[in-house]
């Protein structure tokens, strides 16, 4: 009896000492006061964007800045969520998140399930001198020592990819590229809401961003656990990707210093179509410009070409509104996507450890919701040594990226003679890419109206495979192309990892390789390795054939593909002026069925021809048309082939 008496004089004392700070609710906002719970913080905010992101706001100012719309507009539409008190902490809750707010004001992100993501572990604000309310800041996390995190832009002189035990500034300028959003093989994703110069550093004790001259802490936080709705509700909160002219998919000419007059006919002579006044290069310089005026504007310097053109960038696609727009960006900030651009490369070195920060940069690049991104064909001048060599492996790569533009053969001091080893090697390149483009476009259409990516991080479909975490230098275009670039001079083997999950076919040789293992291959500077996932559907252009398209069916599992068309310009695709038709494949039954056709635009052919292939070791190898093949007379009606 004594030891109970004890016990209830123990809870009372303790629930007569908590001390809870005060919260309020204002829409879809809860706002804590944390005066007297320490020095962290007056005021924090938690905004809900929707259910799966949250905009995290600290200060210590009496109230909060009105939002400038940087990264996006806030939807006036109610989130659903609960908040309410838990002893000391405030947690609140919707569908897809729990949030925990201790007493002091660190906010720890979970799951909705109870996994814990990201906790905060310290922030501060020290006093700009002579400023009013300016603050340089820092904030700090609690992150997993084993997690993997990848993004926050490029930096053409150093390779960024894992950003484990990192150190690195963000900077906007001529060669590198702030991008503030950051992707954790976890399942989430946090973009960095201040714009001043900011320092990135990760440690076994703390996650940690400071930036120079801020209001206020923000950020955002949004939950997936798959990396396609972690780029989905990127763009749901700063806007969504367009659509480019399809000629802009093909092999658009660059506005690269040298004898482009000579490439273009260099080319034309192996029937390969350069696309010429494809792009709208006007802005490039501009941005220049302002990134040299921009450290006058300390609290928006990595923002400030983004800032004062996203209006004239919605100009120029307002003045030309019978056309789409290409318009070439060196920013990759969220929210660019909307405005018809293309995020490129600036102006990386001529090297091969250029080219491999190119491909980590391509591989990370979307995490900004940016659907579309090129690189800078050997960079600014050639090497001394093996420059040919670079130009043709560059080239390859490029090939395989959503948008590539041709640069002149002379380039940077490249010369790459008519008719060599390393132009042949080139325009085979350039060959395939044409003859993927049903592939290419149907991928880029299904980027745009499903909110999805190009060129995927191979933890996009395999996310829980471990062995696939650093790997830096493969991917995935569209759903089933995996591409491995060389990136190494004179490289006697390349090593590729096969994901688990699936079998692979070399698309060179047809062979099929289980997933799960590494090969060693020889590389020949004719070829990069390239593989095409199991179950794929792979439509490719027949050269002179308008509308027939061959068919390839990558057998071993059941697999699928949309095919799209369009008017190939034009924005009558934003209302559905588009045509859509369904592969379906079944192993089991050894059938393809061709949908229905869905759709419809001004133009649209009235039939199509599709070879049907089986690809095996002797059939439906590389670029060269099939020998074998079912044909299959298209005219939008449902057809079911039998092998």
């Amino acid at each position: 009896m004594k030891n109970t008496f004890i016990i209830l004089i123990l809870m009372m004392v303790a629930s007569f000492g908590y001390a809870r700070s005060v919260y309020e609710v204002k829409g879809n906002d809860v706002i804590i006061n944390l005066d007297g719970f320490g020095v962290k913080s007056n005021l924090l905010k938690i905004e809900l964007w929707n259910e799966n992101t949250v905009r995290v706001v600290s200060t210590m100012n009496d109230k909060f800045q009105e939002y400038p719309e940087i990264i996006g507009k806030r939807s006036t539409e109610d989130v659903k969520f609960k908040v309410a008190y838990a002893q000391t902490d405030i947690e609140i809750t919707t569908s897809r998140l729990f949030i925990s707010i201790e007493e002091k004001g660190m906010v720890r992100l979970f799951c909705r399930d109870g996994r814990k993501m990201m906790v905060e572990s310290d922030r501060s604000f020290s006093p700009v001198d002579g400023e009013d309310n300016k603050f340089a800041v820092a904030q700090r996390f609690f992150l997993n020592r084993r997690e993997y995190i990848y993004g926050f832009g490029q930096d053409n002189e150093k390779m960024r990819f894992d950003l484990r035990d990192g150190s690195f500034k963000f900077v906007q300028d001529d060669v590198s590229v702030a991008m503030p959003v950051m992707i954790s093989e976890k399942g989430y994703a946090f973009i960095w809401d201040n714009y001043s110069k900011t320092q990135l550093n990760d440690t076994p004790a703390a996650f940690s961003l400071s930036s120079e001259y801020e209001t206020e802490i923000s950020y955002f936080f949004i939950i997936g656990p798959e990396w396609n709705t972690l780029i989905d509700q990127v763009q749901s909160i700063s806007g969504r990707a367009t659509l480019l002219p399809y000629e802009a998919y093909r092999l658009p000419l660059s506005n690269a210093d040298g004898n482009s007059g000579k490439t273009v006919e260099m080319l034309k002579a192996k029937n390969i179509q350069v696309e010429q006044d494809v792009f709208n290069y006007d802005f490039l310089d501009k941005e220049k410009a302002i990134y040299k005026q921009s450290a006058g504007n300390k609290e928006y310097q990595n923002v400030a070409a983004f800032l004062e053109l996203r209006d004239a960038y919605r100009q120029s696609i307002d003045n030309n509104s019978e056309k789409r727009q290409a318009i070439a960006t060196h920013i990759n900030f969220p929210g660019i996507q909307q405005y018809n651009t293309v995020s490129v490369a600036g102006d990386v070195a001529g090297s091969w450890d250029a080219l491999r920060s190119q491909v980590a940069a391509g591989i990370t690049a979307s995490f900004s919701g940016q659907t579309h991104w090129a690189t800078n064909i050997g960079g600014v001048s050639a090497p001394s040594a093996n420059a040919a060599e670079l130009f043709t492996r560059w080239c390859q790569f490029a090939a395989f990226t959503p948008v590539m533009q041709v640069v002149p053969f002379d380039k940077g001091g490249y010369n790459i003679e008519e008719n060599g080893e390393h132009f042949n090697s080139i325009v085979d390149a350039l060959a395939l890419r044409l003859k993927l483009m049903p592939y290419i476009y149907s991928a880029a259409a299904n980027a745009v109206l499903n909110h999805d990516i190009i060129m995927r991080s191979l933890l996009f479909d395999y996310q829980d495979q471990q062995d696939l975490k650093i790997i830096s230098n493969q991917y995935l275009l569209g759903a089933s192309l995996m591409v491995c670039p060389v990136t190494v001079s004179g490289a006697n083997e390349v090593k590729v990892t096969l994901p688990k999950g699936n079998g692979w076919y070399n698309f060179f040789t047809g062979k099929k390789q289980a997933g799960g293992k590494g090969l060693n291959i020889k590389p020949t500077i004719s070829k990069i390795p390239l593989f095409v996932k199991e179950g794929a559907i792979i439509p490719m252009a027949i050269e002179d054939e308008e509308n027939t398209f061959e068919i390839r069916i990558y057998g071993g599992a059941d697999g699928s593909f949309v095919f799209y068309a369009d008017e190939k310009d034009g924005n009558g695709y934003q209302n559905g002026s588009y045509s859509t038709i369904s592969f379906d494949y079944s192993e089991k039954r050894k059938t393809l069925s061709i949908g229905s056709a869905s759709g419809d635009f001004p133009g649209i052919p009235e039939k199509y021809t599709f070879r049907i292939v089986i690809v095996d070791e002797q059939n439906g190898i590389g670029s060269a048309q099939s020998a074998k093949y079912e044909e299959v007379n298209y005219e939008g009606k449902r057809v079911r082939v039998k092998f």
